[in-house]
């Protein structure tokens, strides 16, 4: 089902969690599978495993750039190299991201075409560099989406120039997510489909439904690590009955036979205890007796 999302974020070197900057290397590998190796960091960084899910992915040019660029290890290590140059390089921005859903209802081929054609027409067009990866969720469901990562300087023969600050306005997200729109409703009709989408919000659109809140992916893998923790517990426990079951007769009678001696014996000291005890309440009451016996019989008066 046709859906819409264009988003907009800045990758810089001061955004990650870790001891390590960012590295516009490293994000170019993790978004395409691939390992690359960051000349700054000294690192390679090996994503080939979340290959399984980029569907495709490819580097598009401004008009008259070098073919060089379409190296991702070349393109992306001299991005890293023109912001060493920056006296604010511990925080540089490195890359432009934007998120793209895609539509289900096109194939794979379809998909390539549309987003390759809004790429060149709204960021090559402007001058900048763009690395397009495609991709499906791990499970395969159809939740196709696209990240582009797009360079923030100007190209200058093979390297970079001055930073286009041009490119940062505001104005340009209202633009693009229009011609985004656009662009994906234009390819639903050429290839007969009903279904549309609008970049509009609801307010925009004059609709009066809740809006939703996007849970994001955490939510969803949390539940799915709550519900294998709770099928590994019950595996767990079914294996338990397993081998209990599959131990031998023999030592299943002697565990018996131990546990019920054991059972006898605690019932026999209770017992004991318990006549001990009634034993002594008894000699109790018979001393109590004699006493009050003693008490009442008739005796000689002592006097001075």
């Amino acid at each position: 089902m046709a859906s819409y999302r264009l988003s907009v974020s800045i990758i810089s070197r001061s955004g990650g969690s870790g001891k390590k900057p960012v590295s516009a290397v490293g994000a170019s590998a993790y978004r395409s599978g691939e390992s690359l190796k960051d000349e700054n960091q000294k690192r390679t960084f090996n994503y080939e495993r979340r290959l399984k899910n980029v569907l495709h992915s490819e580097i598009n040019l401004p008009v008259g750039a070098s073919e060089k660029f379409r190296d991702k290890e070349f393109l992306w290590n001299l991005v890293e190299a023109k912001e060493n140059t920056h006296n604010r390089k511990a925080t540089a921005q490195l890359a432009r991201e934007v998120t793209l859903s895609l539509p289900a209802e096109l194939n794979l081929e379809q998909r390539v075409q549309l987003i390759r054609e809004f790429v060149k027409e709204n960021f090559n067009g402007q001058g900048m560099i763009a690395q397009v990866d495609h991709h499906d969720q791990k499970n395969g469901n159809g939740n196709f989406h696209a990240h582009v990562l797009l360079t923030m300087r100007e190209i200058e023969g093979e390297g970079f120039g001055k930073k286009n600050r041009a490119w940062n306005d505001r104005k340009n997200l209202k633009v693009w997510r229009g011609k985004w729109a656009d662009k994906q409703n234009d390819y639903l009709q050429e290839n007969g489909f009903v279904a549309r989408v609008d970049h509009r919000t609801l307010k925009e659109q004059g609709k009066t439904q809740v809006k939703t809140i996007h849970l994001g992916k955490h939510f969803y893998l949390k539940q799915q690590t709550d519900l294998k923790r709770a099928v590994s517990g019950e595996k767990e426990k079914f294996n338990v009955g397993k081998r209990w079951i599959g131990s031998s007769l023999e030592q299943r009678g002697e565990k018996d036979r131990q546990a019920h001696g054991q059972a006898v014996a605690d019932i026999t000291r209770s017992i004991q205890k318990r006549v001990e005890h009634i034993d002594r309440a008894r000699e109790r009451k018979a001393r109590e007796r004699e006493i009050q016996r003693k008490k009442q019989s008739p005796g000689r008066i002592l006097g001075r």
